[in-house]
């Protein structure tokens, strides 16, 4: 027979072997708890970002270079998923500038879908006109190839003066910015496109000398459209190199602001992969659409 010292000392240890079997167990339905409760809103996230982007795009064709050899579209893979209502395969013919040389960027455009099924009373508006799309290796050196800021001023060229026609950039209309998307950073460059002069009247059509209708009224002028230029550019590891790329926005001039289209267009920066990431994502997605 134990003393009585002896059964207690084994009473409170038991005790306090409970007591932590408890508080491990309380522990472990927190974070569980804590698990499901991220589980939740990842899935909820995910539904939303499926009413606001799109399938991912389409690498774009090969094409022939100045030698005419076929080559890749764009020398960098990319997993990208746009706003809702952009097709999936970009224009045939990309934007490039400049005209030639080793250091051109080519920007390819992903106009509108055309829907396979018209239903007004179903069918939801496009979050954006279209997306210009762009990748690219770069270097800080220019020995090397390109760099980083002759990249982006290639990108605003081709937008500018292959897509718009300008004879001149716009410089003073030029918003630059920072946006962070998820963990990706961009660097943003606002900018209005398609201006336009209206008459009212088409008998006050009538250009004069100082650009002034018949009645001596300047024709009104307005923007069709805004572009959204993001950059964004990381070290890939696998590639042993620095990865760039450039999203181009295009939405209608009075769209700009709305919420649901800024929160589009929030979704697909946060959907970009490029260099390392790319192939992480793209598997993350079609991963997740099979279950």
């Amino acid at each position: 027979m134990q003393p009585p010292i002896t059964r207690c000392a084994i009473r409170r240890g038991q005790l306090w072997l409970s007591a932590l079997a408890l508080f491990a167990l309380g522990c472990g339905l927190s974070d569980y708890e804590k698990r499901i409760d991220e589980q939740k809103k990842k899935l909820e996230r995910v539904d939303q970002e499926g009413k606001l982007i799109a399938e991912p795009l389409a690498s774009p064709p090969y094409r022939l270079n100045e030698k005419k050899e076929q080559v890749l579209g764009l020398p960098l893979e990319f997993f990208f998923r746009p706003p809702r209502g952009i097709s999936r395969t970009p224009e045939p013919a990309p934007y490039a500038f400049p005209a030639k040389g080793p250091n051109q960027v080519f920007l390819y455009r992903y106009p509108t879908a055309k829907p396979e099924k018209s239903d007004p009373k179903t069918e939801r508006p496009p979050l954006a006109e279209a997306i210009f799309l762009t990748t690219s290796f770069v270097d800080d050196r220019p020995e090397h190839g390109l760099t980083l800021e002759e990249f982006k001023k290639n990108v605003i060229g081709a937008l500018n003066f292959g897509y718009l026609r300008n004879t001149e950039v716009p410089v003073k209309q030029m918003v630059q910015k920072k946006h962070q998307a998820g963990p990706l950073l961009f660097e943003v460059v606002e900018l209005p496109g398609g201006l336009i002069k209206e008459v009212k009247d088409p008998k006050d059509a009538k250009d004069t000398k100082d650009g002034k209708d018949a009645k001596g009224k300047s024709p009104k002028e307005r923007y069709l459209w805004h572009f959204s230029v993001c950059f964004h550019h990381e070290k890939s590891i696998t590639r042993s190199r620095t990865v760039q790329a450039a999203i181009v926005f295009q939405v209608p001039y009075e769209r700009r602001d709305e919420e649901t289209v800024r929160k589009a267009q929030d979704a697909s920066l946060r959907s970009l992969g490029i260099g390392d990431e790319q192939d992480k994502k793209q598997a993350a997605y079609y991963l997740g659409r099979r279950h």
